[in-house]
């Protein structure tokens, strides 16, 4: 079977500027991010839950400034009647309600994974590295780290504190997460990746799309396409 080749992962990308002493600039941040929030609202829209965001199954295209999501093999329409597993996710990126035993989540979980996805992007380091479970329920009910506050710009800080809130009915949807001000510099910027290329196509939403969004294709939308 054919596979797509894809370059570069999240995972790589963190790690390439580590070992540089960087993080990922800002505008690329918010554009890779985006993305991310955009496939995962098309795939809640289908009734699927992704259950593994992480930077890993985060597939990058650095010269087209795309990403893609991969790995769908915990993906589970959580309505379906079957049990939800408990043991689900990568222990870094799991949501504060898997970690401490509720089989009746929702599509959440993946806002809490995309949001420990971005502020790794802004640290240059995993927010929550905790070594066993019992470890990781510990972290994740400490304030974030001063340090996040301090680095990001206060737009995306927003972001980040509302996708990782510990009550998952408080998360943004993932479109909701599409429609925050952090992204606005792509909608009314002038941002290029880095062979001056101009953004991949960021507002080519489809049907499924424009109907899980209903009246927040407003917010979506750059005001020259509504």
């Amino acid at each position: 079977m054919g596979m797509e080749y894809a370059p570069n992962n999240m995972h790589q990308m963190i790690r390439g500027y580590a070992d540089i002493g960087l993080t990922m600039p800002t505008e690329y941040a918010k554009l890779y991010t985006y993305q991310m929030f955009r496939a995962l609202g098309y795939m809640h829209a289908l009734g699927l839950c992704h259950r593994d965001i992480k930077p890993r199954n985060l597939l990058v295209y650095p010269n087209w400034g795309v990403l893609k999501l991969c790995d769908f093999g915990s993906a589970k329409n959580l309505n379906d009647g079957r049990p939800n597993a408990l043991y689900i996710c990568s222990r870094h990126y799991r949501a504060p309600e898997l970690l401490f035993g509720t089989r009746n989540y929702t599509v959440a979980v993946d806002i809490w994974s995309a949001g420990c996805v971005y502020a790794e992007l802004i640290l240059g380091r995993i927010l929550y590295p905790g070594k066993t479970v019992a470890e990781q329920r510990n972290l994740v009910t400490r304030q974030l780290p001063k340090e996040l506050i301090e680095i990001a710009p206060p737009d995306v800080v927003e972001l980040v504190i509302s996708t990782l809130s510990l009550k998952a009915s408080l998360r943004p949807s993932a479109f909701e997460s599409c429609a925050y001000r952090c992204y606005d510099q792509l909608r009314y910027g002038d941002i290029l990746i880095p062979n001056d290329q101009p953004l991949p196509p960021l507002f080519n939403f489809n049907h499924t799309e424009v109907k899980a969004a209903g009246i927040l294709i407003k917010e979506l939308l750059p005001r020259q396409l509504l």
